[in-house]
């Protein structure tokens, strides 16, 4: 390792990673950073990813492998804290991907003196489905006072947790995560951190950020408002705020089904100019709503569009000849 740069500790957490977890793994091991280690966790997986990252941790010095039972996320990434070496702890989660520059652009930003009192610092996103197909570019507010200002109003994800380095020294101040939050303990921690410094996100994607259907956005929205709602109770305590602009509930807080995933993924696809993309999940909605309901026709539009328009300019060029 170069002793002259800071250590950087990658903190990944895994439950049942699979079949994502060997392009997040392949990428931090492919990172043109040089003073790494990579802490993972197998938090009682039974898909055959604690053997899989066994034969990488034999593979990669740089690679240190914890099995445990099943703990779950907070817990985990505070044993995390407390076991990692580095200046800077960076997230991941086993269903991303790292860019190769991606640790190395954190550093520094974080090692820049303008930047001294940044205490984590995010990156854009490539968001992907569950095929790796690019599906939007994901941007972000920048600054501190953009980034409090939407956590402080209920917004969620203005930082996005896999795509963090922070400075140990502050987590530790603030006490790492709070074990009360299964879910949303980012959102909590961010409010922490910008009480004892400053937020930023780098403007280029340095993470392809992966939606599937077991992605926690799809499953646990409840979870993540609560958290949300209780942390900002908490936040305006703390900081002796009279009041605080609490986020209105999801709605009928129904779990998103797979058919809602593929028509979101269809329409920012196809706003994002992605159009095979935007056709394939497309198609599967098709197949599971009715012929006579919008949604149907409104996918089948995503096909026709783009033919309609070609059958324009032919035949506009067709005239003008």
């Amino acid at each position: 390792m170069d002793s002259n740069k800071p250590l950087v500790t990658i903190l990944l957490s895994v439950f049942n990673g699979m079949p994502y977890l060997t392009e997040c793994v392949q990428s931090l091991r492919d990172q043109d950073y040089p003073s790494l280690e990579i802490l993972i966790f197998d938090d009682g997986s039974t898909d055959g990813s604690g053997e899989w990252l066994e034969k990488q941790a034999s593979e990669d010095d740089r690679i240190s492998l914890i099995r445990q039972s099943n703990q779950g996320l907070t817990p985990t990434l505070n044993h995390g804290i407390r076991l990692a070496k580095g200046k800077y702890i960076a997230r991941i989660d086993s269903d991303d991907i790292a860019f190769r520059e991606r640790i190395s652009r954190q550093v520094d930003f974080l090692e820049n003196p303008v930047n001294k009192e940044v205490v984590v610092v995010g990156t854009c996103a490539e968001a992907i489905d569950e095929d790796g197909d690019s599906v939007w570019t994901f941007r972000l507010p920048l600054d501190h006072d953009a980034l409090k200002a939407k956590l402080m109003a209920g917004v969620g994800g203005v930082i996005l947790h896999p795509s963090v380095m922070m400075r140990t020294d502050a987590l530790v101040r603030v006490g790492g995560y709070r074990e009360k939050f299964r879910r949303g303990q980012d959102f909590d921690l961010w409010i922490r951190l910008s009480e004892v410094g400053k937020l930023a996100n780098i403007e280029e994607p340095l993470i392809y950020w992966r939606h599937h259907d077991s992605s926690i956005g799809y499953t646990a929205s409840q979870e993540q408002w609560q958290t949300i709602v209780d942390s900002l109770k908490d936040a305006a305590e703390r900081q002796g705020l009279s009041s605080v602009n609490l986020p209105d509930p999801p709605k009928n807080f129904v779990r998103s089904s797979p058919t809602d995933r593929h028509l979101a993924l269809a329409r920012q696809a196809y706003q994002s100019n992605h159009r095979k993309v935007a056709r394939k999940h497309a198609r599967y909605v098709m197949k599971e709503v009715s012929i006579l309901s919008a949604v149907y026709w409104e996918c089948l539009s995503f096909y026709l569009k783009p033919r309609l328009r070609g059958l324009f300019y032919k035949s506009k060029i067709s005239l003008l000849a």
